[in-house]
């Protein structure tokens, strides 16, 4: 069997467990980590990421019962430890950072601007001990401003921040770019979190930890330059 047979062979066991009784399921590529789906009465066609393409057999069958429960329940469900440890694994940023940079089109692929080194950035940060050092962490400027006027934006799973190329200015504050960037490696370090719960508790907390005034200072030097977190 091919890669899609054997995809559409875990999910078609699954899914009768569910009361499905004819599945497909095929490998899409896609920047991000998604998974799409169509459903009938009986009747489901998944498209994965190709992400998933060398997961475990196991890691594959708990995204399968966690799709299916959300799709029979309406609900959001919550991914299974089997499949969390795989997309949270070093070997899993090993395997697909670099496809995943490559798919990435608005990011320049270097910490080093015309004007600042988010390498700098990020060695105040530890310094200070707002983070850990994490030799995986890939710094990146964007290319072109990040269209809905975030000042940064990351990939969790792949370990990527990306910040925008209009914080790459000597004009706006150095603050600014440390807070984005802080902001963005909490989102890393908090982990898989595709349905928010866990940003929304620990978040806020991380956000303290960087100081108020610090913290408000960063805020209205971003909102002057018309860019937020």
């Amino acid at each position: 069997m091919n890669d899609n047979e054997e995809l559409t062979a875990v999910f078609a066991e699954v899914g009768k467990k569910y009361g499905f009784d004819t599945v497909k399921a095929e490998f899409i590529s896609c920047r991000d980590f998604k998974i799409r789906w169509q459903m009938s009465y009986r009747w489901a066609d998944f498209k994965v990421s190709d992400y998933m393409r060398n997961a475990p057999h196991d890691a594959v069958v708990s995204l399968a019962n966690t799709i299916f429960g959300k799709m029979v329940s309406g609900e959001d469900s919550v991914y299974e430890k089997i499949m969390t440890d795989y997309v949270s694994s070093p070997k899993f940023v090993e395997m697909y950072q670099p496809l995943y940079l490559r798919r990435s089109r608005n990011l320049t692929h270097s910490p080093l601007g015309k004007n600042r080194d988010l390498g700098e950035a990020y060695e105040r940060l530890i310094s200070l001990g707002l983070v850990e050092r994490d030799p995986a962490m890939c710094l990146t400027w964007t290319k072109e401003p990040i269209p809905t006027g975030r000042a940064a934006r990351c990939s969790v799973l792949m370990k990527v921040v990306a910040v925008s190329s209009l914080l790459d200015d000597p004009d706006i504050p150095e603050e600014c770019l440390d807070y984005a960037l802080y902001t963005e490696l909490c989102r890393v370090s908090i982990g898989f979190d595709p349905n928010g719960d866990k940003n929304r508790l620990m978040m806020p907390k991380l956000a303290d930890r960087y100081g108020k005034e610090r913290m408000k200072e960063a805020s209205d030097g971003l909102k002057a330059a018309q860019m937020y977190v």
